[in-house]
């Protein structure tokens, strides 16, 4: 229901409708697997393939030493991918 539900926490896109906004976690920029089970996609795949309009980062960024600078790197990547899509 749109009156409702603005988007989806998803892999992929699940639906066209341009009112909906797709989510997508487990981003970082390099795919692989984690010791806890986390399986990661990259932006690349996340937005152009999978067609998410929205990456969620998490460990990616705030593991690093510097997160913020790790954070613009994501922004970039992010931003690449919708250009591509």
């Amino acid at each position: 229901n749109k009156d409702f539900v603005i988007g989806f926490i998803t892999t992929r896109q699940i639906i066209e409708d341009p009112c909906f906004i797709n989510f997508t976690p487990g981003v970082q920029l390099a795919a692989g697997n984690d010791t806890l089970g986390q399986q990661y996609n990259t932006p690349t795949n996340v937005i152009g393939q999978q067609k998410s309009d929205i990456i969620i980062v998490g460990r990616g960024i705030y593991t690093t030493p510097d997160p913020i600078a790790e954070a613009k790197k994501y922004r970039s990547a992010g931003w690449q991918a919708y250009l591509h899509r």
